[in-house]
């Protein structure tokens, strides 16, 4: 007899073979669509970008404090930097898209059980839950597969594709707060599920494949191979010497230091601002800029990744800021104010996608989602102790003069790493043996 499980597999699996014409469109800009619209519906967009509207009905159904509902995003974050390179391991074993189906509906069971919460504990649970099992619907698998499709265009793929999280974090909190207000916050989390599912699955079905020779195509639509010729092998170094590589280390340390300080000033941001005189509505208002300006950052730094080299684009996008920190932690002419913000937000967005690239063409592909998830990890690790630091030495000091040099410090230690790093490894000279792959510099 059928597990349910293997049923609802039956289901899905079956996809048709799309017949490939060269002279049309590659199919991975297709891909990228998928990406898109499935980052738009992904783990993160809800339990960070959509969760304070939920923060203060939850906590007065649940007669706690907003700190305590605030908690179970901490949770949820702390689940994720275990379950990432797991869900990284499953990724290089079995393929992205065999991942996406089951946390596709980890995701949707978690939001809707949110249903039935009547206390902190149950909360707790399910927000832990939701990015340990649905974490799967995230950055790790869905940049998997981009970067199998693209080569050369790599930057701007994946720069287009990591909008739709930007999309997700604009319309998800806009949905959320209408139906909370008309239906309460308990039925919205049916609703969303059900959005989960609706996007996701035609998504899943129609649209993503792990890789181009699914499609009898090559990377990049260079040539059209044919449903059944041979499938050349993912080539990259392994997870052992990768760890065991400067290269790597330079990288997580650079990841790490910078999500504590861009992240850490966004979140800040509006505090800042409200110390300065400003309403909340006037600084949510510059908010809303940095939220744009992050879609176009990503954009931006996309397509400067495929033409020049990328620690020269890290290290750019990670100074750029240094002038608007000032501006906001000490008040100096509020004229410069939304270029400060501005530059704030295409930082935060290139940031995502350099650690995307940086892992591509570093360490190859064969298994890139491992050393991607630690590598991601390591941000969320920054990106989750930054705030934190920030608002305690603003406890002690009384005030946000410290963090200019606190971002200059960080980003200057993160900019020579970058030197570091040397030239891509080659890896169309690469010599394969055993279980490892490496490659000629």
């Amino acid at each position: 007899m059928q597990t349910c499980s293997e049923i609802i597999w039956a289901l899905f699996k079956s996809k048709k073979e799309t017949k490939v014409n060269s002279d049309k469109v590659y199919f991975g800009w297709w891909i990228v669509l998928g990406v898109f619209l499935s980052f738009s519906v992904s783990t993160g967009v809800f339990i960070i970008y959509n969760m304070g509207v939920f923060i203060k009905p939850i906590a007065e159904t649940l007669s706690v404090s907003r700190g305590k509902v605030t908690f179970g995003v901490t949770i949820a974050t702390m689940m994720g930097l275990i379950s990432l390179p797991i869900i990284g391991r499953l990724v290089d074993r079995f393929g992205p898209v065999k991942v996406l189906l089951p946390s596709i509906f980890a995701l949707a069971a978690c939001l809707a059980s949110m249903y039935w919460v009547t206390n902190l504990v149950i909360f707790y649970i399910i927000c832990g839950c939701m990015n340990t099992f649905g974490t799967g619907i995230g950055p790790v698998s869905l940049v998997s597969v981009i970067v199998r499709w693209f080569d050369k265009r790599r930057g701007i793929a994946l720069g287009l594709a990591l909008c739709g999280m930007g999309l997700g974090a604009t319309v998800m909190p806009l949905v959320s707060q209408a139906l909370i207000s008309r239906y309460g916050w308990q039925t919205t989390f049916i609703v969303l599920a059900a959005v989960v599912l609706v996007v996701a699955l035609p998504v899943w079905k129609f649209i993503l494949r792990d890789k181009p020779e699914d499609l009898g195509l090559r990377v990049d639509g260079d040539a059209v191979l044919g449903v059944n010729a041979p499938r050349a092998p993912l080539l990259g170094i392994s997870i052992k010497d990768a760890l065991r590589s400067k290269v790597f280390w330079l990288m997580a340390v650079s990841f790490f230091l910078t999500a504590a300080v861009i992240p850490g000033t966004l979140i800040h941001m509006v505090p800042m601002l409200t110390d300065r005189g400003f309403t909340p509505e006037q600084a949510s208002h510059y908010a809303a800029i940095t939220g744009i300006s992050l879609m176009v950052g990503r954009i931006i730094s996309g397509y400067s990744l495929d033409v020049l080299f990328a620690p020269y684009v890290a290290i750019v996008f990670w100074v750029l800021p240094v002038v608007g920190v000032y501006q906001l932690s000490t008040g100096v002419a509020d004229h410069f104010l939304v270029p400060a913000v501005v530059a704030i937000g295409l930082a935060l967005g290139a940031e995502f996608e350099l650690i995307a690239y940086f892992v591509g063409r570093y360490f190859g592909l064969k298994n890139y989602g491992v050393i991607y998830g630690i590598m991601f990890s390591a941000f969320s690790l920054g990106a989750g102790a930054g705030p934190a630091m920030i608002g305690h030495l603003f406890d002690l000091q009384g005030s946000y003069l410290f963090l200019p040099w606190l971002y200059v410090g960080a980003v200057s230690v993160a900019c020579v790493f970058m030197l570091f790093l040397g030239g891509y490894p080659d890896w169309s000279r690469s010599v394969v043996g055993g279980n490892n792959t490496t490659a000629t510099a």
